[in-house]
């Protein structure tokens, strides 16, 4: 950390790069600030590099950063560098018959401040106040994961070699910006001043911020990625919004996507918060923050559980205990597909007698949930005769693969979102096992007890 400061210009931490809009690997721009208001060119002159996009070391102090923290990777999917000669490690990995696909949520991210002039973005938030970032902000030519990652996506969706049964994706934000601020605050510089309530407590007049920097941006890019991940049925695991929540995304219609798992940290100096200014019509025990919610980029999210700063009992320092910090445990049952997920408080140790974690926590994802919540529609039951737990993938009538993934069993009813026609093909990736039904009908499924 360097300190600098003159007469003019009060002393700011300046660090190697805080938020990163990768915009595939080129430079920044330092020169970018020449569009922000004067009085705001002196107090955030430090964004200026960062907001432009890009990044601020030279490539070759990236690629070392990268090694160090991803070299215990497998091998990148495709190790082509981006622009600059920057190196990837977007990749998988299999551990327990468990994939992970982890992704780079940042490397190919656009800068909001070039894609959205008229919003004034400063450090990721948009500082006109007349500008609404839910139908405004959503720029057809900004990217989220670029296409090369969206392309390993539909690869990996559908692979289940090597007797995978359950996938996850990992990166490092969520695809939703579950973030308020108190009324008359649109950025988060002062959430550490902020004072934070007793336990239960839910706070009046927040409202919600769009923070560019959160995976809710770009929406069509958000929404692009959730369509792949849930071809593999895959929950999301993520951090970086200082904020535990658990979640369940929506595209088209609430929950039609996958389950977002987001952590709370180990040590955290930056306590986001999420005090929605409504009453959804579904929360949970009705409690506000949870329930069906659109988040400030008009993004489905179904909130399950949230962690919100508050003055919890225990030992060790305040800092720790006020600001929620912690770690999430995710327990996988390969015989009935099912996730629990736990957030624990930090100062807790979980096989102690009464532990309790978070309020809200546990949470239980199954499996077919990620992508198949409240589905309408299914097709004829198919039958393997006696080959158990085949790789099962249903195709549209274009030949489009639709979802993939191993069944427990010898039998399956596949469920679909839309009516038509459909193909499956039961197989095993492993061995020579193949069977097809093509010209399946989509039939109406009985009510659903959800």
């Amino acid at each position: 950390m360097v300190q600098r400061g003159d007469a003019q210009r009060p002393a700011v931490a300046v660090f190697y790069h805080g938020n990163i809009w990768g915009c595939a690997g080129r430079p920044t721009n330092p020169a970018s600030a020449a569009g922000t208001a004067r009085q705001d060119t002196v107090k955030y002159s430090n964004y200026a590099a960062q907001d432009s996009g890009g990044y601020k070391m030279v490539p070759r102090w990236v690629n070392m950063v990268q090694r160090v923290q991803t070299s215990h990777l497998p091998d990148p999917f495709d190790p082509t560098p981006v622009r600059q000669g920057i190196t990837t490690y977007y990749t998988d990995l299999q551990w327990g018959g468990v994939s992970f696909a982890i992704l780079e949520d940042r490397k190919w991210k656009s800068a909001p401040k070039m894609r959205l002039p008229g919003a004034n973005i400063v450090n990721g938030f948009p500082l006109n106040p007349d500008w609404d970032s839910a139908t405004q902000s959503n720029a057809p030519d900004a990217e989220l994961l670029g296409q090369r990652q969206l392309e390993f996506l539909e690869y990996w969706a559908a692979n289940w070699t090597g007797g995978t049964w359950m996938k996850f994706v990992v990166s490092q934000t969520p695809f939703g910006c579950l973030h308020t601020e108190p009324n008359g605050s649109n950025t988060d510089e002062k959430d550490p001043e902020e004072s934070i309530p007793p336990v239960g407590t839910f706070l009046e007049d927040d409202h919600l911020v769009a923070d560019h920097d959160s995976g809710g941006w770009p929406q069509h890019g958000r929404n692009a990625a959730i369509l792949k991940v849930r071809k593999g049925f895959a929950a999301h695991l993520c951090g970086d919004q200082h904020l535990a929540s658990a979640s369940h995304y929506g595209v088209h219609e609430f929950r039609d996507g996958v389950y977002s798992v987001c952590t709370p940290a180990i040590s955290n100096i930056w306590p986001r918060r999420w005090y929605p200014p409504y009453q959804p019509v579904n929360a949970l025990g009705g409690k506000r923050a949870t329930g069906d919610h659109m988040d400030a980029f008009g993004n489905r999210m179904t909130v399950l559980a949230i962690a919100n700063p508050a003055r919890h009992a225990g030992p060790g320092l305040d800092g720790l205990r006020f600001r929620v910090t912690g770690y999430t445990i995710l327990a996988c049952d390969r015989a009935t597909r099912k996730t629990t997920v736990t957030a624990w408080p930090r100062w807790i140790d979980p096989s102690s007698p009464g532990a309790k974690p978070y309020d809200g926590w546990p949470v239980n994802i199954d499996q077919l949930d990620n992508g198949l919540y409240s589905a309408k529609w299914q097709l004829d039951d198919i039958d393997t005769n006696g080959f158990r737990n085949p790789v099962v993938q249903v195709q549209s009538a274009q030949g489009e693969v639709v979802y993939t993934l191993r069944i427990n069993a010898d039998s399956f009813t596949p469920v679909v979102r839309d009516p038509g026609v459909y193909t499956v093909i039961a197989f095993d990736p492993d061995g020579d096992y193949r069977k097809e039904w093509s010209k399946l009908q989509a039939r109406r499924r009985p009510p659903l007890d959800k």
